[in-house]
């Protein structure tokens, strides 16, 4: 009798686990670490967006920013060395690391410059198109972080 509880429920937990690992084997270029979780962030409702860079293109990713919202979108800013993503300087270049995760009702964002949350949100983009359904549009789960090898390519 368990069996045939329990079974069905493996076999959806399964079927989730394998579409977002799909999904976020689709970003490109593939990031240095990507964990699946077992949930998703519905785009097709308001958000609270918390961003010390205001970065126009999170900002129209997202829309408006409603200090109702339950679910929220933060950016948080700290040092290269605490982002803990390779980097070296090179003049005129900012660091493009990033770390991104992906809860059912919280993206945070975490960057050591604004290019970093450009970074970060054309992931989410790219996400958002490899989801895409007929009536509404979600993110998978996710603990992503990503940096360039090089700085300059060329």
């Amino acid at each position: 009798m368990r069996t045939r509880i329990l079974l069905p429920f493996l076999l959806a937990c399964f079927a989730l686990s394998l579409h977002a690992a799909e999904t976020l084997s689709l970003i490109m270029p593939k990031p240095k670490s990507v964990v699946a979780t077992r949930t998703t962030f519905p785009l097709s409702r308001a958000v609270k967006i918390t961003d010390p860079t205001e970065c126009a293109l999170l900002a129209s990713f997202f829309g408006p920013s409603d200090a109702q919202a339950e679910a929220t979108v933060t950016v948080r800013l700290v040092s290269a060395s605490e982002l803990g993503t390779f980097d070296y300087t090179l003049a005129d270049f900012d660091n493009e690391g990033y770390r991104l995760s992906i809860e059912a009702n919280a993206i945070l964002i975490t960057a050591a410059s604004k290019t970093g949350v450009i970074r970060a949100t054309q992931t989410l983009m790219q996400l958002a198109q490899a989801t895409t359904a007929a009536d509404a549009t979600e993110l998978p789960g996710a603990e992503i972080t990503d940096y360039p090898a090089f700085k300059l390519r060329g």
